[in-house]
């Protein structure tokens, strides 16, 4: 469907764009891009273009890593200003960390277990797995 030429063309388009952050679906919102489909089988059956893909992927991740960096070193003092660039990295954080968790993602699991109504339980014998239980009294 698209000449060899042209294909090269729109998928140098789509790793510059990519690398400045735009996703695949505003990457092929114009008349003469192919649709998300196309690219994606694209990006299944070519190994060269997939691993263009991936390292523009990372140099967008570094890109965004930086402009967190320069919002928190260009904001105010005011409370507003350093409100502000808190949600701004917030968000890109959160962001970043559902494109690649592993790098981005959040290390700290949090895990909130409330227990009601527990009563001490007294008179019971712990066990061992391995010894032989003894016969229960009567």
């Amino acid at each position: 469907m698209y000449k060899p030429t042209d294909k090269k063309r729109i998928k140098k388009q789509i790793i510059k764009g990519i690398e400045k952050g735009l996703s695949i679906i505003q990457l092929t919102a114009g008349k003469e891009t192919p649709d998300a489909n196309t690219i994606n089988n694209w990006l299944n059956k070519d190994t060269d273009f997939l691993k263009e893909y991936a390292r523009a992927k990372e140099n967008h991740f570094i890109l965004e890593s930086y402009k967190m960096l320069e919002i928190i070193d260009s904001c105010g003092l005011t409370k507003e200003e350093i409100m502000k660039a808190r949600a701004q990295v917030d968000v890109r954080q959160w962001f970043l960390g559902r494109l690649k968790p592993k790098r981005f993602g959040s290390n700290t699991a949090q895990t909130n277990i409330q227990i009601n109504n527990v009563q001490p339980v007294t008179g019971m014998q712990i066990l061992d797995s391995t010894e032989e239980m003894p016969p229960l009294e009567e």
